[in-house]
């Protein structure tokens, strides 16, 4: 009976796999019996959290076995597969793997959860999956732990990277985690340490040339990383809710800048800011902006204010806000279109003015033709809505004759001018006056 339930505490009860105990266990063995390179996979299942709230833990735990059974299928004979805890699984592969052959696996797992999972008859419900990899070779004499430390680091890097379903692990993703939990410490000072600055980047009218706006976007001038880019540190921001001051703050100084304009005569059309969802869902935010309004003598007509799909989570709320802003001037746009996964009836209830067209499709439009048709059918779908069209991060002559071409009203992007500083966007202004 003892043995029974040593046995039974070796295996995970709902999938019948190997617990977390029970594979590092085989991986200890496995790195002091062989000589051979190790493989080392860890799979995370997208949307399971989504699934248990939505139609509860028995519909998950369904989902969570049947892609365990998955797993296993695809995996073969070429290794074992663990539950390592929640929907996080572990893979170790059998004999010495080339590249070539761990990635023929780690395709056939991605392909293999493409078809959605029956939980019932009726019940098709898709998950997805992310796969972190750390291939260890024999002379590395790493224990245990270093090894599911770095397979985990390689699956972090992998769900943040929407453009590919698995990472392999290199020293180099060490120093990229260490440098953003540097970033995460010292971002907390970086508005008193007078660290953050907005630079500046020009919107062109593609029809006639004409400076049609500016949009400010904010840098951070850490003291020892120099310039870090928001791709950076916003993501790292948001988590803490750092960003909610770092917001007020990208308002405040855009919004005195303008009056600094003002005053000086120097014309900038209209002036972007960019606006975090945590900081537009904040309950004083229409009133801050009212604020800051009277605070520098600004004219509403003069600012507009970017907020992305993800606000879209709150359809009620979100057409409640935007009405406020629009009810006292301020154009609201809808930045990144194309990268969320908003429905068109969603975007027809809310009351945007600007339909800004994420720079992943200008990039695509040549290379790509059904990038080019979708983006034709958005600057299509925008005109009849009555919203503005920017197309973002045009780079060469032949985007920016394509968008013109599909009547774009305007563009943005280096072949323009890369974001300048305050003074130097200020020159630049002066010569469109």
């Amino acid at each position: 009976m003892l043995n029974r339930i040593h046995e039974l505490d070796g295996f995970d009860q709902l999938t019948g796999l190997l617990n977390r105990e029970r594979f590092e266990s085989y991986l200890r063995k496995e790195l002091f019996s062989i000589n051979e390179n190790l493989t080392i996979m860890f799979v995370d299942l997208k949307r399971v959290k989504f699934i248990n709230d939505a139609y509860g833990f028995t519909v998950g735990d369904v989902v969570i076995k049947k892609a365990a059974e998955r797993l296993v299928y695809c995996v073969g004979d070429e290794g074992i597969v663990a539950r390592l805890h929640g929907d996080n699984f572990g893979i170790l592969l059998f004999k010495e793997k080339n590249i070539e052959q761990i990635e023929l696996i780690a395709n056939r797992l991605v392909f293999n959860f493409r078809d959605p999972i029956e939980v019932y008859d009726d019940l098709h419900l898709h998950v997805s999956i992310s796969i972190g990899i750390n291939r260890c070779a024999a002379s590395d004499n790493h224990d245990v732990e270093t090894i599911l430390k770095n397979a985990h680091l390689a699956l972090s890097f992998a769900k943040d990277n929407l453009s590919n379903e698995f990472c392999y692990y290199n020293s180099f993703l060490d120093k990229i985690a260490k440098k953003a939990i540097r970033l995460e410490l010292d971002i907390q000072r970086a508005i008193e340490n007078n660290e953050l600055l907005l630079t500046y980047q020009p919107k062109v009218n593609l029809q006639n040339n004409k400076l049609a706006g500016i949009e400010g976007l904010i840098r951070w001038n850490h003291p020892s990383y120099g310039i870090v880019s928001p791709g950076e540190f916003i993501p790292i921001a948001e988590n803490t809710k750092e960003i909610i001051p770092i917001g007020k703050w990208v308002i405040n100084e855009g919004f005195r800048q303008a009056k600094e304009w003002n005053k000086q005569g120097v014309h900038f059309k209209k002036l972007a800011l960019n606006v975090s969802p945590l900081q537009f869902y904040t309950s004083n935010f229409v009133d801050f902006i009212k604020e800051m309004l009277d605070l520098y003598q600004l004219d509403p007509e003069l600012i507009e204010l970017e907020i992305t799909e993800s606000v879209m989570n709150n359809i009620g709320r979100a057409l409640d806000m935007i009405s406020q802003l629009k009810a006292i001037g301020i154009t609201v746009a809808l930045d990144d279109f194309g990268t969320g996964f908003s429905s068109l009836n969603v975007l027809n209830q809310l009351p945007f003015d600007c339909l800004k067209i994420d720079k992943s499709f200008v990039k695509q439009v040549l290379t790509d033709r059904k990038t080019g048709i979708l983006t034709k059918m958005i600057v299509q779908m925008g005109k009849e809505l009555d919203m503005e069209l920017v197309a973002e991060g045009i780079e060469s002559k032949d985007q920016l004759t394509f968008m013109k071409q599909c009547n774009c009203n305007i563009g943005q992007g280096y072949y323009f001018s890369k974001p300048l500083s305050a003074k130097n966007i200020e020159a630049y202004l002066r010569l469109q006056c």
